[in-house]
């Protein structure tokens, strides 16, 4: 049911190079192109495969000294600047031919333009004669003449002026469109040249601007509305030919065409124009009638005497706090007028049942809060119970909203009622069940209260990831900031990571975020016990005085010693027991593999991919440290007789307990250690003492004798 987001991979910080300037880069390459020269170092720069950071590494390794470096850059300054020169006589030169072509194209641009207006105008003029066509089809394909409507009001505008109110009647596009002459109704002499423009409702006449540029070209004069107008035609004789009247009480206007033929078409389309236009009129006459019939219908279906008392008995639901009845009435009403048609009758009905419905929900978060009781006490029967009514009325994201809050406030409590205690370990235990049952008993619930709504459970995840990141810092508060040592943090971490990983059983999987807010803080303390351990090992090496271990009257500690590297995997130890009661071994060897073998238990608890490399870096570090605690010893002339118990130690170290732990870390990480096989070589150094490995008894046995002698 629930899911996160991916998880976030940690990226290696990137090596930001220094070479040269992508813009050098560039203009080397256009240089080069324009005024090829001979200089290598030149045509190393402008080279398409030119990688900085390796030229500067090969240079860093091929110069002497810093002037060689020095006189490099300033060969790189002058390839720089000749290229800088050459791109300014290139910009010179050219800047003539940029201002020529700068006026062609703006040139251009005003021939597209008119090209543009043309091209328009052809094409209102196709889509007028295809609606003539099929003026007997207006029901059909009404978004594409809807589009059309706009477009012609659109180019009316560009062309027309004072034409606003005009293009502000919906439904209202161009038929046709032509120049007649405006003659005098009695002298029949030519008064002046217009422009008219017949609309599928109207007749709209405008006048010709002279001298005037731009896309505007006429100026409106008069509309006349087609129920109120007729045209007539005037019997052409030898001195008046193509015109016509158009009659609009009280006063009438004769027009000339320009030709015969263009007079027959302004006659046509008018009239044809007029039936479309009273068609369409007698069509809406009908549907209103059809839509007042339905809307009389509607009014006696929603008469019905429950349907009129819905609001009144939501007030007395809600005073009654009989939520549950309420809800089902508003569930009936929902359902009962989704059955009807939109209507004035039903949205008023709608709108009554929502202003109760409101405050049906507001009653409702009250009694959410209520149920969710104080001190954190939460009765979740009560909540669920609240939840589902509020998803019934549609309120599915403010119910997920308060319900989440909820949660957050009775896990805060139980949170806080927990007591820090000198236990980190048993505090830590306590606060990761209490935090994780918490968001389990969350998770089980918000799946009964949403069952249907899985909507929801993307909410859930994102509080889950702000509750988890609200448990970190609490964590972190105690585990990582009270210096605690490593084993104490790992079996913190080990403690959280288990019950997280309990979330599964409801389908949470928060592990890798856990993890990760922890990354930061698990380095510093893996560096900070790697520093610790470093520094006990330096004290017990020069407290170190190189004998082997005796343990008379101890034979319980010597019990326990063999036992502990038997556990770490060294097998044969008991071999290196001597007379009953020592150890052919020094006491800095045997601590430095308890805390090796200890930081690696504890690293392995705290371990992820993200830390591989610091964990590795620590570990070969602790061995380094011994290495040089090793070394200075055997370079001191104090213990020259110990070198060969000294270099057993280390052999012991390199050839026992070494391969051991390269197997448990290749057993976990599913392959080798690269950086713990360098080891091999340093200690190897350690072993180049002459003649056979002599025990720790046997020193001891020829210093008796040197004393004696």
């Amino acid at each position: 049911m629930f899911y996160t987001s991916a998880p976030v991979q940690y990226k290696p910080t990137q090596t930001v190079s220094h070479g040269s300037p992508p813009s050098l880069k560039h203009g080397a390459s256009q240089f080069m192109e324009q005024n090829p020269v001979t200089d290598p170092l030149a045509e190393r720069l402008a080279a398409p495969t030119f990688d900085a950071e390796s030229y500067v590494r090969e240079l860093s390794r091929n110069c002497d000294g810093d002037l060689d470096l020095q006189s490099h850059m300033k060969r790189i300054q002058a390839v720089s600047e000749e290229t800088s020169v050459a791109l300014k006589k290139n910009v010179y030169k050219n800047y003539t031919q940029f201002i020529e072509t700068s006026k062609e194209i703006s040139y251009l641009e005003a021939e597209m333009y008119q090209l543009s207006h043309q091209l328009t105008e052809e094409r209102l003029l196709l889509h007028s004669f295809h609606d003539l066509s099929l003026k007997d089809d207006v029901n059909s394909d009404r978004d594409t003449k809807q589009d059309l409507e706009k477009n012609n009001l659109a180019s009316l505008l560009e062309m027309v002026e004072g034409c606003s109110q005009v293009t502000e009647v919906p439904g209202r596009y161009i038929v046709h469109q032509g120049s007649v002459m405006h003659l005098n109704s009695e002298t029949l002499e030519p008064q002046q040249l217009m422009r008219a423009f017949l609309l599928n409702d109207s007749l709209m006449l405008t006048s010709i601007l002279r001298r005037r540029r731009g896309p505007i070209r006429y100026r409106f004069v008069a509309l006349f509305e087609l129920d109120n107008l007729a045209v007539v035609n005037i019997k052409e004789t030898d001195e008046q030919k193509s015109l016509f009247k158009v009659l609009m009480f009280p006063d009438n206007y004769v027009f000339q065409a320009e030709s015969a033929e263009k007079k027959a078409e302004w006659l046509q389309i008018i009239d044809s124009t007029k039936q479309v236009h009273k068609y369409m009129q007698d069509a809406q006459k009908r549907t209103e009638a059809e839509e007042s019939k339905g809307l009389k219908k509607t009014q006696d279906l929603l008469s019905v005497d429950w349907l009129k008392d819905v609001p009144e008995n939501l007030d007395v639901y809600v005073a009654q706090r009989d939520f549950e009845a309420a809800v089902e009435l508003v569930q009936r009403t929902t359902e009962y007028l989704s059955n009807f048609q939109p209507s004035q009758a039903v949205r008023d009905i709608r709108n009554r049942v929502e202003s109760r419905v409101k405050n049906v929900c507001q009653q409702l978060v009250t009694e959410l809060q209520g149920a969710s009781g104080t001190a954190g006490k939460s009765n979740p029967g009560a909540v669920r119970r609240v939840v589902v009514m509020l998803v019934k009325l549609g309120r599915s994201a403010k119910a997920c909203e308060l319900f989440l809050k909820n949660c957050s406030r009775v896990i805060d409590h139980h949170l806080r009622q927990l007591k820090i205690e000198g236990n980190t370990v048993l505090y830590i235990s306590k606060l990761s069940s209490t935090f994780f049952y918490g968001v389990i008993e969350s998770a089980e619930e918000f799946k009964k209260a949403f069952t249907d709504n899985n909507d929801s459970a993307s909410a859930f995840v994102v509080w889950s990831l702000e509750e988890l990141s609200g448990f970190v810092q609490r964590f972190s508060s105690q585990v990582f900031g009270g210096g605690n040592s490593l084993t104490i943090v790992a079996e913190c971490v080990h403690t959280a990571c288990h019950y997280c990983d309990k979330l599964r059983d409801v389908g949470l999987e928060l592990m890798f975020q856990l993890r990760s807010q922890m990354l930061e803080d698990l380095t510093l303390s893996l560096q900070d016990s790697r520093e610790q351990l470093e520094e006990q090992l330096r004290h017990r090496a020069n407290a170190e005085d190189w004998a082997c271990l005796n343990f008379t009257k101890k034979a319980d500690a010597l019990t326990q010693l063999i036992f502990d590297m038997e556990a770490f995997g060294i097998d044969d130890f008991k071999n290196l027991v001597f007379d009953g009661c020592k150890v052919d071994i020094a006491h800095t060897t045997v601590e430095f593999c308890r805390c090796a073998h200890t930081f690696i238990q504890d690293g392995m608890k705290v371990y992820l991919p993200a830390l591989h490399d610091i964990f590795i870096s620590c570990l070969c570090n602790l061995f380094d440290c011994q290495i040089v605690h090793i070394k200075s010893v055997l370079d001191e002339d104090a213990y020259l007789q110990h070198h060969d118990f000294i270099r057993k130690n280390a052999a012991f170290i390199m050839e026992t307990f070494l391969p051991i732990m390269e197997e448990k870390l290749e057993d976990a990480f599913g392959r080798g250690v690269d950086q713990l096989i360098d080891l091999h070589g340093e200690l190897d150094d350690l072993l180049q003492g002459e003649g056979p490995l002599a025990s720790s008894g046997e020193v001891e046995a020829q210093e008796e004798e040197e004393e004696v002698v």
